[in-house]
């Protein structure tokens, strides 16, 4: 519901209006008697009581808008027909001479001529800017051109015809116009609450924003400015808005006039230096209404470039993991700890070649962070992961628009945010052929050049690559290029497999038990001896990733109601029967080379597995009694009563 006050310069007119008022249920309407100043005090009163618009006649409309109102003024005017039906009953009275004293604005509503034409009639416009000697003189031109009849829409105009000898009456707007001026002021308020909301919505978005923010109109009056704008200039709100932003700074003002989008510009107010961007607001219309100004102190845009960049470390762009991570005591890894140590020094390239779950990407960072680049970023990239087009674009980076779908304002590639770092390249060998050649250039020449651009970008990085194949096969077949191998087989480490450093699997076991003990806060048993060498039985193709695999299997299965040692022997049967276990050739069987004891067990559990536990077949396969494939299956903990027989 609106709350609608009107304003009426005479009683007759109020009767009228309170008349009409009275048949609305949808608004709150007073109407007050009030003409000229005293017009314009009640205004004010009526905006300070929580009015949301004012009606008016058209000259007292014109008044109050001269004043500044929060509130929409609405102007009641008069509709032709109205006019139509006061002149022709004048006419019916013998009158054929009418004289028009309106307000200026308001005469410019009608059609003068084709009134005459239509009603056969002589009518003269006779209009008044002013109350007071503008309206004498338009009473003295209907005098002088022997008027019949005048119409006019003041009373103080009508008295003042009165006193001449006028004939006179007073045209005020009919009900269909006064329910069309109501109409209009509903629609302005539901308008003016829109834009209010959005002004409120636009203020809280200026207002969260970590820059300084200024709106300012094409008269350069600032009409909304941010907290933080007001801390750079040292101003307040109230100070500044409905202002000219020459008062804050007039490089602004200049910057303003221009209405045209710039790039950043550096200005010194006071003892700062800011960083000043602007754009023209224009609404999706030729017509500039205004500018937005962004403004940044120099200091702070130091503070967040910083801020980004830890940023950045915290996505990912650092190394987790440190020399102390790399478990174990056997020789051969001790060997390893100690390349690392003495490749960490260099800034050439580094080959870590090894099988899949060996700890390779723990080598790379560990070799990043003992080094001299270790305060820099650590970018680790796989190279199998993602297609071709894409994995240049990541890499090297991109211009604007340099293909369908690239952001809009470029993209810096991963060499470029490993600068003054490390880039680790991963699965280097699943690499595409095409790519090896633009990697070795970039190699070479210390430098890349973004996708789209013609423009060279020098960088700092140290470069590591790993995989888990045969580079030198893959050579020969033409899958990568012998200079890109050579290039980056300056210093090689390879991580040896688990089943070459078994001494460790009881020092890593324990480190992953304790690691899901606390995961899952269950006590779990560690495992004994007997367990550790049944676990250096097996092959462990997964590497340390199986072996924490099978370890995280061993915690969340545990419940006590199985002993660990059948859970340990079930698992290894388990993984052993997963790594090939379905003879595709009976009289051929596969084993992997080893020591005797674990080519026996291989040799055991296959058969027993691949003939579905048929003790009695597997016994005279290998002209042993039962009972020696019996105790040949306990010693390597395959324990053959808990599996279920056909």
């Amino acid at each position: 519901m609106s709350k609608i006050a009107i304003l009426s310069p005479f009683s007759e007119f109020t009767k009228m209006l309170r008349n009409i008022c009275l048949d609305n249920d949808q608004d709150t309407i007073e109407v007050v008697e009030a003409y000229g100043d005293e017009a314009l005090h009640m205004a004010q009163q009526l905006e300070n009581t929580g009015f949301e618009a004012i009606i008016a006649r058209r000259f007292t409309a014109a008044q109050l808008g001269e004043n500044e109102f929060s509130i929409p003024i609405i102007d009641l005017r008069i509709n032709e027909l109205d006019l139509l039906q006061k002149m022709h009953k004048i006419i019916s009275r013998g009158y054929k001479k009418i004289g028009c004293i309106f307000y200026s604005d308001e005469l410019m509503d009608y059609d003068f001529e084709s009134f005459e034409e239509i009603l056969g009639i002589k009518l003269l416009p006779l209009p008044y800017h002013l109350p007071g000697d503008d309206i004498e003189d338009q009473v003295q031109r209907a005098l002088k051109n022997e008027i019949e009849f005048v119409l006019t829409t003041g009373i103080c105009i009508a008295r003042r015809c009165v006193s001449s000898g006028l004939r006179v009456e007073v045209v005020y707007p009919r009900k269909s116009s006064v329910i069309m001026g109501i109409q209009r002021a509903r629609e302005t308020i539901a308008i003016n609450k829109q834009y209010l909301e959005y002004n409120r919505r636009l203020q809280k978005i200026i207002n969260s924003a970590r820059d300084g923010m200024l709106v300012v109109d094409s008269n350069r009056v600032v009409k909304m400015i941010n907290p933080v704008a007001e801390k750079i200039f040292n101003a307040e709100a109230r100070e500044v808005v409905g202002k000219t932003v020459d008062s804050l700074d007039s490089q602004l003002g200049l910057f303003s006039a221009t209405h045209r989008k710039e790039e950043d510009k550096i200005i010194k107010f006071a003892e700062k230096q800011l960083v000043i961007k602007w754009a023209p607001l224009d609404a999706d219309t030729s017509l500039v209404w205004g500018t937005l100004f962004i403004v940044q102190d120099v200091t702070e845009v130091q503070r967040l470039d910083q801020q980004i960049r830890a940023e950045n470390i915290a996505r990912g762009l650092n190394a987790k993991f440190e020399l102390n991570h790399i478990r174990g005591n056997s020789e051969v890894l001790q060997n390893i700890k100690t390349e690392v140590k003495c490749y960490a020094g260099s800034d050439s390239t580094i080959l870590i070649t090894g099988e899949s779950g060996t700890g390779k990407e723990l080598i790379a960072q560990s070799i990043h962070n003992i080094s001299n680049r270790k305060k820099g970023p650590f970018v680790a990239v796989n190279c199998a992961s993602l297609p071709e087009t894409l994995l240049e674009s990541e890499l090297f980076g991109y211009e604007k628009g340099a293909f369908t779908g690239a952001d809009r304002h470029g993209k810096a590639g991963l060499f470029e945010l490993a600068h003054k770092g490390t880039i680790f390249l991963d699965e280097i060998g699943d690499c595409p052929v095409s790519l090896q050649a633009k990697l070795l250039r970039v190699l070479q020449e210390k430098e890349v050049r973004r996708i789209g651009s013609d423009k060279i970008i020098p960088i700092d990085v140290r470069v590591l690559a790993a995989t888990n194949k045969d580079l030198l096969s893959e050579i020969k077949n033409r899958n990568f290029r012998e200079d890109l191998y050579y290039r980056l087989n300056v210093l090689s480490i390879k991580a040896p497999p688990l089943r070459e450093r078994k001494e460790d699997i009881e020092e890593l076991s324990n480190l992953f038990i304790e690691k899901y003990r606390k995961k899952t806060r269950k006590n779990v048993p560690f495992f004994s001896r007997e367990q550790i060498k049944k676990l250096s039985l097996y092959y462990w193709p997964g590497n340390i990733r199986e072996l924490e695999n099978f370890v995280e299997r061993y915690v969340l299965l545990y419940t006590g109601d199985e002993s660990a040692d059948d859970l340990v022997d079930r698992f290894l049967v388990s993984s052993i029967s997963r790594e090939d276990f379905h003879i595709k050739n009976p009289e051929v069987l596969e084993i992997r080379v080893g020591t005797l004891e674990e080519m026996e067990m291989q040799i055991f559990v296959k058969l027993i597995e691949g003939h579905k536990l048929d003790k009695n077949k597997v016994a005279n396969m290998l002209r042993i009694s039962r009972t020696t494939l019996w105790k040949k299956l306990k010693q390597v903990g395959y324990n053959i009563e808990r599996q279920t027989v056909n």
